[in-house]
């Protein structure tokens, strides 16, 4: 998706056993896995755009072992700010 300059922020949810579960977005490092969640658990990825770009969203399992389980209608994508 094409996405303006500004502050934004995926969120999600997701649980997994075995491993560990993460938002992301392409090209860019900063993910936080959450390791070990049998639970449904809210994920959140803050992130900046610079410029106009385009991205992917990415909601991975982490691990070699285990399996996950995300929450499709969860997701959503919030614009915090335009860039200044």
């Amino acid at each position: 998706m094409l996405l303006e300059p500004g502050q934004y922020q995926f969120i999600g949810k997701a649980r997994a056993e075995g491993g560990g579960v993460g938002l992301r977005a392409s090209y860019r490092g900063g993910g936080r896995t959450i390791n070990g969640a049998p639970e449904w658990t809210n994920l959140t990825y803050d992130f900046s755009m610079t410029a106009a770009e385009y991205i992917e969203l990415v909601a991975e399992f982490r691990g070699s072992k285990g399996s996950a389980r995300f929450d499709e209608d969860s997701f959503r994508l919030i614009r915090k700010s335009k860039a200044e």
